[in-house]
């Protein structure tokens, strides 16, 4: 310890430096505002004790305890426990023998108004008169303190108090961290929410974020180092950003994109593989032409270009936003946008050979949707939540099959959605446990389903007969891939697992994502793994190998991906209301020479599975 500077009656609550650096301004409990300077002929030192050379509060009394502090130029900004901003205009002058004194601004009175309902803890000056503060309603403000108007508010959506706040003035974005360790990128000037980012695990205490900027080492030329410290209770966490990353942004929807799904056909060929010159099937009796009007399950909200299913290939998306949307892949373009007006969108699918596209709903219910608009035709069946769709062929025939948190799986022949009889060939039941997710393994006939105790069903659904069960998840099971006879599953736990599909052996554990796994798919030419999660990453798995060979991060939260073939681009919807569109390399889309699935995995001890990827 150089110095303990013992003059204030409290708690010191906040400290900023001031000149440069060269002086110090603090406040705390003791409801006072005090400046120090360096003793008169000690500034040289590089330890230089620090006097007292001003107290503001004898001129401006507080009647709160003063938590922040910001100061530009000569003016200093006050933020007090009642929520009210005070701004100081002051001066700095010396005494007979030359030490600094500071003092407020002749007669110009300190100018206080009110900003937060409880009160501020952090300010900031980010310039052209504006200062963003932080308080314990869980809000921001970025005040005018000019003119001591408002210019833009800021509520947390989940009642968390923001603890901490910076700010990168080159490309104007506010970056604030929540007691939960939420992350948030906002664009000043644009006044919009631009990413979300999971930066600490939950029930982690955060206690605040600092941002930097630093140029790169000597002798190394390129961009600057670009990170955010965040500051837990036993740790701080660096955090670096990656700007400018290739990739296409899809802009419409305005909540979570649950789902996406991308549909390719080669060679000139429809969805439902005829080719493109066979003329459009008419409706049967009981179907709903193109471009119907609508019904009170759903409705067409717009549509921005003309198109038919000839078209080889289609992006489809759907958000909690209650909304679905069919978008040219080129263009990236929404082309049609589809509403559900009586429940939540939870899932969607779909269906190539009946060529209709396929919600999940919170009530229980299931959709099917004409992809060229109209009204949908409802099916009922389970007792709850539509978690998870997924089709396939059996016996040359395709069927709907469909998860809930009713606990069972049910098989739909959608081929009879014109026929006023329940469509559902098949009701399992499988337990009390809610299921997260369905696969269909079609050269066997059979279905997995993934559930919340971390369990995987596999059953016949023609003879309603459980035929094996895959256990070593100590979390939600989120999501599931086949490849060959290999089942992939992604959990809450944070890890991949690899499973024989005949025998339920686990074979691999793959571990790198610091939050739920929300969705992967296998990439059929090289048998890639791609996964998405919560902790911001895409990443690309060479599974036989237990490595990842490719990495995307992106300040997003990414609950949903899709793989284009044509342009060998990764898909992904984000819970901020984004789809994003990423290039894969090579080496990561084509064919190789792939490991043994079957060598044995490495000894991992369960109870470390959790701790292992922090």
């Amino acid at each position: 310890m150089v110095q303990n500077i013992t003059d204030h009656g409290g708690t010191v609550l906040a400290i900023i430096p001031f000149d440069e650096g060269r002086m110090l301004i603090s406040s705390g409990t003791d409801m006072r505002v005090k400046i120090w300077a360096p003793e008169e002929g000690r500034e040289m030192l590089m330890y230089p004790r620090f006097v007292q050379v001003g107290d503001l509060s004898t001129s401006c009394s507080f009647t709160e305890w003063v938590r922040s502090l910001a100061c530009f130029g000569d003016e200093l900004y006050v933020g007090e426990g009642s929520g009210h901003i005070t701004c100081i205009k002051f001066q700095t002058t010396k005494d007979a023998t030359g030490q600094p004194k500071v003092s407020m601004k002749g007669a110009e009175k300190p100018r206080r108004f009110p900003c937060h309902s409880m009160g501020i803890t952090h300010m900031l000056y980010v310039g052209d008169n504006l200062l963003v503060s932080i308080s314990f309603d869980c809000t921001v403000r970025v005040t005018d303190v000019r003119e001591g108007r408002k210019r833009m508010a800021i509520k947390n959506p989940s009642r968390s108090r923001y603890v901490g706040l910076a700010f990168y003035a080159e490309q104007q974005e506010l970056y604030l961290l929540d007691d939960t360790g939420k992350f948030e990128i906002w664009g000043l000037q644009t006044e919009r929410l631009l990413a979300t980012h999971q930066l600490a695990p939950f029930g982690k205490t955060v206690g605040g974020l600092s941002y930097h900027l630093e140029p790169p080492p000597v002798g190394c030329p390129g961009k600057p180092l670009d990170f955010c410290l965040v500051h837990q209770a036993d740790i701080i966490e660096s955090h670096k950003f990656e700007r400018d990353l290739p990739h296409k942004e899809m802009e419409g929807h305005s909540g979570p994109v649950v789902s996406v799904v991308s549909v390719e056909t080669k060679g000139g060929t429809r969805s439902d593989g005829h080719p493109d010159d066979e003329e459009e099937a008419t409706p049967t009796e009981g179907e709903v032409p193109p471009n119907g009007t609508g019904s009170e399950h759903g409705s067409v909200h717009t549509t921005t270009s003309v198109f038919s299913m000839s078209d080889n290939h289609v992006i489809y998306t759907a958000s909690v936003d209650n909304t679905w949307k069919n978008w040219d892949p080129k263009e990236l373009q929404c082309r049609l946008t589809m509403s559900e007006v009586t429940s939540e969108i939870r899932c969607m699918t779909y269906a190539p050979q009946n060529r209709v596209v396929i919600t999940g709903n919170d009530d229980g219910t299931i959709r099917l949707w004409n992809p060229e608009g109209g009204s949908p035709t409802t099916c009922e069946g389970h007792d709850n939540t539509i978690s998870c769709l997924d089709v396939g062929v059996l016996h040359k025939q395709e069927y709907l099959f469909s998860g809930s948190f009713d606990g069972s799986v049910a098989m739909w022949d959608i081929s009879r959605r014109s026929s006023k009889s329940s469509l559902v060939v098949n009701h399992m039941a499988l337990g009390d446990f809610e299921v997260q997710c369905i696969c269909y393994c079609e050269h066997l006939g059979y279905v997995l389903a993934g559930c919340n105790d971390g369990t995987i069903h596999l059953y016949d659904p023609l003879r309603s007969t459980l035929v094996q069960e895959f256990r070593g998840h100590i979390d939600s099971v989120t999501c599931l891939a086949l490849d060959g006879n290999f089942v992939i599953s992604g959990a809450e736990d944070r890890t991949i697992r690899v499973w024989n599909l005949l025998t339920g052996q686990q074979l691999k554990l793959l571990k790198k994502h610091r939050r739920s796994v929300e969705d992967l798919l296998v990439l059929e030419a090289s048998g890639t793994i791609v996964s998405c999660a919560t902790d911001g990453w895409i990443l690309c798995w060479d599974y036989t190998n237990e490595r990842v060979i490719h990495q995307i991060e992106q300040h997003e939260e990414f609950i949903s991906i899709a793989f284009k073939e044509s342009t060998s681009q990764v898909i992904a919807g984000t819970e901020s209301s984004k789809v994003l569109l990423f290039p894969l390399p090579p080496d990561v889309t084509e064919a190789r020479e792939r490991g043994d699935p079957l060598a044995p995995p490495p000894e991992v001890e369960e109870e470390d599975i959790m701790g292992d990827v922090e």
